[in-house]
Order: C-alpha cells, then sequence, then structure tokens
C-alpha cells in the first residue's frame, strides 16, 4: 500500500462526492493507508458542518469470524454523519468469512453507480438512492443470513467495550502527528512499501509430534535496517512479512503468456494510458515477473478464484466452449473450482484459448496481503534481531478436474475426487527458508548462510491497540496464550528479566506474573519450553500453568458428548484450580489479562470462564461480571490479540 497522504491534500470539504471503501486490522484499526484520513474525521475539534457540501458512501469489507468486524467502515460513518455529510446510498458490510464477497460488493457499485448517473443527469438522487438501498438490503439478506451464526458468537464472546482505536487520543490527532505518519510509513521498515530485506539468522523447529503439526522458530537481523522505526521495536509487537508467491508458480504463469526469461517477463509494465492504478501495482520498475511475484496473489487467497478474474478471462477465451465455461463459473460460486482453488497458471492450462493482456490479467488478480506475527524476543535482549514462531499451514483440495463442464455444472462426478497437500503462502515461504538456513549452518560452508534469500519485513506504526507490558514490574500479569498464541508472552518474560536485572530488582519485589499456556501433547507440542522453565526460575515468571489436550489420563473415554468435554483438557479449565488467586490479583491488585491465540473458539471460551471466576469468587451476577470485563478493556487491563484461520 502506498503510505497514507498529508491530511492537508485531502481537502474534504472541498470534495462534492465521497467513497470511502475500507477493511479493519489489528486490534481494530484502520488499514495503514487509511490512518490519515480516520485521525482527521474523528477529531473532536472539527466543525460539525464541516462537511456539510459533501455526500458520501462507505462499503466495509471483513470477516464475521474476527470481533472487531466492521469496526473502521461503522467508525467512518459515524464519524462522516457528524461532520454534516449526507449519506447517498446505505453502508454496505461485505463478508469475506462466508465466500459471498460479490453478494454485498456488486449491488453495492450498481446502486452507487445508478445514484451517482441520476445526480449527473439531473434527477432524483435521493429517491434512486432510496430504491437502491433498497435493492442493497434485499441482495445482501443471503450473505448476512450465512454470516448471523458466526458474527452473533464473535459478538458475543468478548470485551463489549469499544475498540480503543475509535476515540483514543482524538484530540491530539495535529498536523506535527500527520508529519510522524508520513515520517514513519516512508522511513525503511515502516510500510509494505518501503519494506526492509531482513536476513535469516536463526531457525529451529519447535515440534516433533506425530499429528504432523509444525511450529518453527524464526530469527531476523535487522541490523541493517537504517531506520529506528524497525529497530525500535517493543515487547508485544507484531511484525508484517510480505510473502512472494512460489517461483515455480511465477514461473508457469510467464510461460503460459509467451513471457519468457528476457522476453518481456522484465521489461517495464507499464498500464494502458488513462488507467486508474491501484496502490499495490504502483511500485517503480514494475515488471511482469516483479508483479505476478511480489505484488498480486495467484491462488491463495479467501475466495479464490474471484469473479471478476473470471470474467476477463471469459471476455478473452477465443473458443466458445472456454467462454461460456468461465462465464457460469463466474456466477456459480458453489462449483467444483470453488473446492479446486487452482493455482492461476493451472487456470490457464484449463482454458488454453484464454489469454488476457499481461496489465489486464494483473489488475484483475487481488493484491497479495502481508502476514503479521507476533514477536517472541525483546529489544533489551537482542536489540537486532526480531524472533517469531509459526505454525506451517496445510490443507487438502480437489486436484483439478479437467471436465470443463462437470467443473461449471458443479458435478458431473462419479468417483471421489482426488486431493492434494498444500501449504500456506507465507508460512510455507518461511519454512523453506528455515530449512534453507539450517542445511546452510549444517554445511559449514563459507557464506552459506549469507546465500539465504532476504525477507521483506516491516512494523506498522503502534496505535494504541497493541499488547503492552505494564509500567511497572509492581502491577501483576496474567497471560493466555496457547500454541503460537504464546509468542508475544515469550517476548514480554524476556522483557521482565531483563529489567529485572537491570533495575536491580528481585522476584520477590516483582509482582506475580502467571502464564496459561495449552498444546495437544506435552511431548513435542510444548513450545519453548525449556525456556519458559528458565524465565519461571530466574522469577520472571512466577508459575507456568499448562494444560495438555490430547493426553488424558484415559484416552479411550475422552471426547465430546452432547456439547460437554470429558477428559479433554484445555487452557480454559486451568483457571478452575487458580480462581481465587485470579479473581484476587484482578480485583485487588490491578493484574492486566492478555489473550492471544485463535479466536474461533478459544478466545470467546477463555472469557466465558474469566466471567464464571468473577461470579464464584466475587459474587457477581453475570451483568456485573460482563459489565467488568468491559470496564477492564475499557482501561486496557484486558487486552486481546487473537487470530482466524
Amino acid at each position: 500500500a502506498h503510505p497514507p497522504p498529508r491530511r492537508a491534500q485531502l481537502k474534504l470539504e472541498e470534495e462534492r462526492y465521497l467513497v470511502v471503501v475500507c477493511s479493519t486490522t489489528g486490534n481494530g484499526d484502520p488499514p495503514e493507508n487509511a490512518e490519515a484520513f480516520v485521525r482527521f474525521i474523528k477529531r473532536k475539534t472539527q466543525p460539525t458542518d464541516l462537511l456539510a457540501r459533501v455526500q458520501y458512501a462507505v462499503l466495509g469489507i471483513g470477516d464475521t469470524n474476527y470481533d472487531q468486524y466492521q469496526a473502521i467502515p461503522r467508525l467512518i460513518d459515524t464519524h462522516l454523519a457528524r461532520l454534516g455529510a449526507r449519506k447517498i446510498i446505505d453502508r454496505a458490510e461485505a463478508d469475506e468469512g462466508t465466500g459471498l464477497l460479490e453478494a454485498t460488493v456488486e449491488p453495492f457499485i450498481a446502486g452507487l453507480i445508478g445514484v451517482l448517473e441520476s445526480a449527473r443527469d439531473g434527477g432524483d438522487a435521493d429517491a434512486v438512492a432510496r430504491a437502491d438501498g433498497a435493492a442493497l438490503n434485499g441482495a445482501t439478506e443471503a450473505a448476512s443470513a450465512v454470516a448471523a451464526g458466526a458474527g452473533a458468537a464473535a459478538g458475543a464472546s468478548g470485551p463489549t467495550a469499544a475498540p480503543q482505536s475509535a476515540d483514543a487520543n482524538a484530540d491530539a490527532d495535529d498536523d506535527d502527528d500527520g508529519d510522524a505518519v508520513l515520517a514513519w510509513t516512508q522511513a525503511e521498515g515502516g510500510s509494505a512499501q518501503h519494506a526492509h530485506a531482513a536476513r535469516v539468522c536463526d531457525a529451529t523447529w519447535l515440534t516433533f509430534d506425530d499429528d504432523g503439526r509444525r511450529v518453527m522458530s524464526l530469527a531476523f537481523d535487522i541490523s541493517e535496517c537504517p531506520s529506528d522505526v524497525l529497530r525500535g521495536y517493543e515487547a508485544g509487537d507484531s511484525i508484517a512479512v510480505l510473502p512472494t508467491n512460489p517461483p515455480e508458480q511465477v514461473a508457469a504463469v510467464l510461460a503460459a503468456l509467451g513471457l519468457g526469461d528476457g522476453d518481456g517477463a522484465d521489461a517495464p509494465l507499464r498500464p494502458p494510458p488513462g488507467v486508474d492504478v491501484p496502490a499495490h501495482l504502483r511500485a517503480d520498475g514494475l515488471t511482469a515477473r516483479l508483479a505476478l511475484s511480489r505484488h498480486v496473489d495467484l491462488g491463495s487467497s479467501a475466495g479464490w478464484p474471484r469473479p471478476p478474474l473470471l470474467r476477463l478471462l471469459a471476455e478473452h477465451a477465443r473458443a466458445p466452449a472456454d467462454a461460456r465455461a468461465l462465464h457460469e463459473l463466474a456466477t456459480n460460486r458453489s462449483g467444483q473450482l470453488a473446492a479446486e482453488r487452482p493455482w492461476l497458471s493451472e487456470l490457464l492450462a484449463l482454458f488454453p484459448s484464454s489469454r488476457p493482456p499481461v496489465w489486464a490479467l494483473v489488475d484483475a488478480l487481488p493484491p497479495l496481503a502481508e502476514r503479521s506475527y507476533s514477536i517472541a524476543s525483546s529489544p533489551l535482549e537482542s536489540p537486532t534481531t526480531i524472533r517469531v514462531a509459526f505454525s506451517l499451514v496445510t490443507y487438502r483440495t480437489p486436484v483439478p478436474d479437467t471436465d470443463v463442464g462437470g467443473r461449471a455444472g458443479g458435478n458431473g462426478r462419479s468417483m471421489p475426487p482426488r486431493t492434494r497437500e498444500r501449504v500456506g503462502l507465507c508460512s510455507g515461504m518461511l519454512a523453506r527458508l528455515g530449512e534453507a538456513y539450517m542445511a546452510a549452518a549444517r554445511s559449514g560452508a563459507p557464506g552459506a548462510k549469507a546465500a539465504v534469500p532476504r525477507v521483506r519485513v516491516y512494523r506498522r506504526r503502534p496505535t494504541g491497540n497493541e499488547l503492552r507490558l505494564p509500567k511497572s514490574l509492581s502491577t501483576p500479569i496474567l497471560m493466555v496464550g496457547p500454541g503460537t498464541g504464546v509468542s508475544p508472552f515469550v517476548g514480554f518474560l524476556r522483557h521482565r528479566r531483563a529489567l529485572l536485572g537491570r533495575e536491580g530488582a528481585t522476584s520477590a519485589s516483582c509482582a506475580e506474573a502467571h502464564l496459561f499456556f495449552g498444546c495437544q501433547h506435552r511431548v513435542g507440542d510444548f513450545l519453548f519450553e525449556k525456556e519458559l522453565r528458565a524465565l519461571e526460575a530466574d522469577g520472571a515468571l512466577t508459575k507456568l500453568h499448562a494444560a495438555f489436550s490430547r493426553d488424558a489420563i484415559d484416552s479411550a473415554s475422552a471426547g465430546e458428548w452432547r456439547n460437554v468435554r470429558i477428559n479433554v483438557n484445555y487452557v480454559q479449565d486451568l483457571f478452575f484450580a487458580s480462581a481465587p488467586a485470579i479473581c484476587e490479583l484482578l480485583l485487588k491488585h490491578g493484574a492486566h489479562v492478555y489473550v492471544c491465540g485463535d479466536g474461533r473458539s478459544m478466545a470467546s471460551d477463555v472469557h466465558t470462564e474469566l466471567l464464571a471466576v468473577l461470579r464464584a469468587e466475587a459474587g457477581l451476577s453475570t451483568p456485573e461480571a460482563e459489565r467488568k470485563l468491559a470496564e477492564l478493556a475499557a482501561a486496557g487491563r484486558y487486552t486481546r490479540e487473537i487470530w482466524y484461520g
């Protein structure tokens, strides 16, 4: 993404029409290129008629599995109206989690175009807006129904306080702050456009269990980064990794397009005159090879392949059969193709008569999204090294069917499809680099480690919603991090150990720190076990509480019956034994609670158990316990960093 424009360049009050398409990132934060805009409209000192001449529309993109679903689009809608702008069409909320994104996006676009065309022709834009708004609501009811269950679960599973980003520092957004944001995003290591190419300096597999789950610890050397943006990281931060597509897939697409080495693949890729170039393709020296390697997705994004790509392929298909099949596939999202998720190279092979112009094809592909990983290190212990831990994502898909007609119709198979294993794009890339580093280290050959390809990384400017340790070691902390969710807490505890050494404090004078960790097996799956035991011995960690869900005392009886778990221990089950201590630390000693990990079930289950602790030990009713946790969240004492995948 490009750096956000300076606020002075926005001049929103001079615009007549404003269309905002936005998502929500992090813990309820705006995307990087929307930060300046959001700060500007949030300022409480802005006159309430500032945007009185502006008419606007908002399209939110999100995923109902995420507990801050549509937080920023809703925030933008609220503040634009507060500043006097007039809505010309109802806000639309597209849910990527249902796979029905286009069911909302396309009616929104059609309705918006109708309103704008009516205004251009002197018609009654408000009447058109009302009609199109009704049509939009009707068209998206099915998508909303699919999302309702997930959305309701997410909405009821966590703190009810508004995300801190909604109003935090609303009065502090002055021009100097805008300059600071711009300086940050233009510094090396401060944005995707100015990512730092970091060298891998350590790698090791953390797991060796029989279930096939692989977790790797990987370290990046950031000593060569010239700016403090990356080298000034804090315990609890995350780092964004920019993945690249597999080289063999890039080569296959280039070959299918007739772009061999030195024959167009590395020539400057220029858009046709008058084309509005999307932000992710505005790069200096862009070539077809670079675009396909670093900038666009070739088959790993949710909802792949998207209808715009299929329609483009249909438009350029010379064979009528290919054109018909592609048109059908673009409208039939429940067909076999959606399950197969073929790579772009495989799509081009399946429809050999379709060869769009290179720029049109690149423009129709979704941008290649970054992945964020929690940092498991402390700047006090390793100021020039950032360590992360990640699970190697694996999944299976049917092998692409060569029967085009059967695929378009969604059936046509008499035998179950063959499947193949695929790996996550970014986790697979990092695992390959880690393996290459370990092989180079074993070889001992001079320069072998340095020859391992570098990884493009950057650190987003803090928003105030990050995991942060209390300012004083005298404040207790309760950390809940099963699986790789333990990563930021390893960083926390390393930081506490370093602070203990610096301040000359003793573990006896340091407030309690409890870590609740969970995994499947004690043997082969206990991430950072030796290090956590050492941190416990050093006094940085008061107690390590661990649960192992697959190590039941009686494995034959372990399982679930009528939604009740039997002999299966999860991390939240550890709260029962420590309930009195947890309640006392929370209510009498000002403890901070941190939760990191899976948001589909773990985070909501932990929240439920915290409510149970407050009910049982403090005598609170359920509504009172909910209000107490909401108060803690609003005060920054209950922070969650959760993900869905």
